[in-house]
């Protein structure tokens, strides 16, 4: 007993179509779903529901995502039980004979549901739990956490557990973070003096309390949670049988509840109803079936293996874009070495689109493209490139044109007859809407138009499309838009651009989630576009690093030769191109100072040396100190002698037998492959 302190056609639809840096702490996506447990219902109903449930709750929330909180472990004597197999260390801490998570965990991966994973301590270990369990579940992109129920903690009775100091939860949010560098932590109870009396970053504090006589009670306690834990994120338990006698009052007490604590709880970022009561909001049996697994998910495999190379109109054009445009870009992508370079899309961005016909399908602007997109694109295929259009999941695209939203197979069947082989498909006017359930839906779309298409997946980032953007499209936003700007935020009032570096900065704990057909999306270039020739360069060089899409977005009909010379560098491309796809880590920072590291195709590595700074910057890097060891994706390590070539100057430069010596101009790069010695 705990006291206080104080979606069925949606997922009908999901599964039938798949058949701020530094120590700020930054805001996450709304989480709405549901608190598993064995314990908890009368019988397992199957992952499918379990999917279900969180999608149908996540709908009753604008932005929400499903998100749930899954029980690994449970009080057993004066240990834990895992729900899994494992050869613990501990004698606390005891396995099962059968693992009884792999299957929701592969569903909520394919779907989009995020998942903590719980435990109930008591005297056991935490820090071995935490690695028997993430050890065993990390693959899994729908895992973005660990947590652990204080009121287990160095207890066997509920309600009490020992209060987590401030070196605890450090010291375990360290260990849940050796697994995953995004990965969160989360504490639960529903005494405030429980946690940690200071440590709020990387953490979720989530507050159970129950047993309360209102609506208005039970907010007032959860309100004086998240203000003890502001600007933290915080999140809730609620739907109690102790609290049925109100709760049941309502006619959707799930989500009336939700929004009422919303409304008191600015830093809430979790909503979890029990599954104590949840076949009662939530019944798991229909009259008919409404899910169906598929034997695959929609997704045109085998399309993106290397990260997609290209132009893009946006970032130099806007919304000035016609048929006169596009032929020209064609022709000088080809005559300028471009396309020998590897860029083969000619993508039209938005404010292409004339009207929807009687019958529904989309029209271009037909004084911008007189010829008809058919045509445009055969002049395009002619030329030995591919073919590009854009999108929106919403009513309407960002430029005020007509989205998708409701015409998904339409527009695909059209993009189909006008030999479109990329899309990018934008997230504005998508209220209401399921990011993960949009693009599942263009994707099957895509794919009973029969023609291959890559689809970028344009969401911004905003509902953690790294880990669920695989199962649907080829690459997948990771911020806002770009701006031609190398160190600088723009804001435009309701949203924001972003300089180069502060886009960096997002993207080094994502490099789990990219490798062949499915690439993390920084944005596009802005090479050429304004910028020194020292940050293009920089930019250029950072974009191959990340083994981002390189889609150049200049006039290239007009650039300099120092523009041309930039973007097409074999050498920094292969570093792009490299068939291992993985994207580099960033190794080490000493001020302005960063060094970046790439494992390669046989043995070898890539490294940036980064000048953040408007000064000029020596640097004598040791290649042992510390040594490039990658853990996280391909379990290498820098070790032996290795040539060094400049990427840029074409020079050799010694090898790693000694320390490396030069000077990087100021927002500038060295870049550099080695090679072991034989």
């Amino acid at each position: 007993m705990r006291y206080p302190h104080g979606a069925t056609v949606l997922l009908a639809v999901l599964l039938a179509g798949c058949a701020t840096t530094g120590h700020e702490i930054e805001p996450r996506p709304l989480g709405a779903g549901f608190r598993y447990s064995a314990y908890g219902p009368p019988f397992d109903p199957g992952p499918e529901y379990w999917a279900l449930a969180g999608l149908d709750m996540a709908r009753r929330f604008d932005g929400a995502h499903p998100e749930t909180i899954w029980i690994v472990s449970r009080m057993h004597g004066r240990g834990t039980q895992l729900n899994f197999p494992a050869s613990p260390k501990d004698p606390l801490i005891v396995g099962s004979p059968a693992d009884e998570n792999e299957a929701a965990l592969t569903l909520f991966d394919r779907l989009g549901v995020r998942v903590w994973l719980q435990i109930e301590p008591g005297y056991a270990p935490v820090e071995e739990l935490i690695d028997l369990i993430l050890e065993r579940y990390r693959h899994h992109p729908s895992v973005i956490g660990f947590g652990i129920d204080v009121e287990w903690y160095r207890s066997t009775s509920p309600d009490e557990g020992q209060a987590v100091t401030d070196e605890e939860a450090r010291r375990w949010l360290a260990a849940v973070r050796r697994h995953g560098s995004d990965y969160r932590l989360f504490l639960k109870h529903w005494l405030i003096e429980k946690m940690p009396p200071t440590v709020r970053d990387g953490l979720l504090f989530v507050d159970d309390s129950q047993i309360l006589p209102s609506l208005d009670a039970l907010v007032d306690e959860f309100a004086e949670w998240g203000r003890a834990f502001a600007p933290a994120p915080v999140g809730f338990q609620y739907g109690y049988p102790s609290d049925r006698a109100w709760w049941s009052r309502y006619d959707d007490p799930r989500r009336e509840v939700g929004q009422a604590i919303l409304d008191r709880v600015p830093n809430a970022a979790g909503l979890y109803w029990v599954d104590f009561t949840l076949f009662e909001v939530f019944p798991p049996v229909a009259e008919k079936p409404v899910v169906r697994l598929p034997e695959k998910l929609p997704k045109f495999e085998g399309l993106a293996p290397t990260p997609p190379m290209g132009w893009n109109s946006w970032n130099h054009f806007g919304c000035n874009v016609d048929e006169a445009l596009i032929r020209e870009t064609a022709d000088a992508i080809v005559a300028s070495g471009m396309k020998d370079a590897g860029y083969v899309y000619v993508n039209i961005d938005d404010c292409w689109h004339g009207e929807r016909d009687a019958e529904g399908f989309i029209r271009p602007d037909p004084k911008r493209f007189p010829s008809g997109m058919k045509a445009l694109g055969d002049y395009i295929h002619a030329k030995g490139l591919k073919f590009g259009i854009y999108s929106d999941a919403g009513w309407k695209t960002c430029g005020g044109r007509p989205g998708s939203r409701g015409f998904e197979a339409q527009d695909a069947k059209t993009y189909a007859e006008w030999g479109v082989d990329y899309l990018k498909y934008d997230w504005c006017h998508t209220e209401g809407l399921s990011a993960p359930g949009a693009y599942l839906t263009m994707s099957q779309a895509l794919r009973d138009a029969g023609r291959p298409v890559v689809l970028s997946i344009c969401e911004w980032g905003e509902s953690e499309p790294w880990r669920w953007g695989r199962n649907a499209g080829h690459l997948w936003r990771t911020k806002g838009d770009i701006t031609n700007c190398f160190d600088c935020v723009v804001d435009h009032g309701t949203w924001k651009s972003w300089g180069v570096l502060p886009i960096l900065d997002r993207q080094a704990w994502l490099r789990r989630w990219a490798g062949p057909d499915g690439w993390n999306d920084p944005d596009m270039l802005q090479v050429g576009n304004g910028m020194t020739a020292a940050e293009d360069r920089a930019h250029f060089s950072m974009w191959s690093m990340l083994a981002a899409p390189l889609l150049a977005g200049n006039d290239v009909r007009n650039m300099t030769a120092a523009t041309r010379e930039t973007l097409t560098n074999r050498e920094v491309i292969a570093v792009n191109q490299d068939p291992l796809g993985i994207q580099a880590m960033r190794h080490r920072t000493l001020g302005s100072l960063e060094v970046w590291a790439k494992p390669l195709e046989g043995g070898d590595w890539a490294i940036a040396m980064l000048n953040r700074s408007t000064e000029p910057l020596p640097v004598s890097h040791d290649w042992t100190t510390p040594p490039i060891i990658d853990n996280e994706v391909s379990k290498r390590r820098l070790e032996g002698v290795y040539t060094i070539r400049d990427l840029w100057t074409k020079e050799a430069r010694g090898d790693t037998g000694a320390p490396f010596v030069a000077e990087i101009a100021p927002h500038d790069v060295i870049m550099l492959r080695l090679k072991e010695k034989r």
